[in-house]
């Protein structure tokens, strides 16, 4: 694929009378993603997979999806690649990375100055960090005495 725009003009012509032939349908999707054309190769890719019932179409889609940053499309992709083939290593491998990716990236990671910024329930983390020493501060000293009248 030394020109693969030319390629890919002459790949749409051809499926223009066989939209569904899936060999074509993949080439085609090589020859845009190696032209530069990622949004367009991700389409032919959809398009294969759920039309040709192809993972390795899916797991095309969804490596472009990854390099777009679309970890959630992505792991979309890798997902119906493996409804197709089950047991599909490099398909399991990607979703276990991209899950554990989504997991982190949706829990704040990135914007927590401390771990108290990570904690779900900050008020009983403080308490028992505060049961676990042995001084206390003075107003810390107050709090204690006016919880333990009370």
């Amino acid at each position: 694929l030394r020109q693969p725009k030319v390629v890919a003009r002459s790949l749409e012509r051809y499926l223009v009378h066989d939209p569904f032939n899936l060999s074509r349908n993949l080439q085609l999707g090589d020859a845009l993603e190696k032209a530069g054309c990622a949004a367009s190769a991700i389409a032919v890719f959809r398009f294969a997979g759920e039309h040709g019932d192809s993972a390795e179409a899916w797991k095309r889609a969804g490596a472009l999806l990854y390099a777009k940053k679309d970890v959630q499309g992505a792991l979309e992709a890798y997902e119906s690649a493996l409804a197709l083939a089950p047991r599909d290593q490099e398909a399991l491998k990607q979703r276990k990375n991209l899950a554990a990716e989504g997991a982190l990236s949706g829990a704040g990671y990135e914007k927590a100055r401390s771990s108290r910024d990570l904690q779900a329930d900050k008020a009983e983390a403080k308490s028992l960090e505060r049961e676990q020493r042995r001084t206390l501060s003075a107003e810390e000293a107050r709090e204690e005495i006016a919880r333990v009248e009370e």
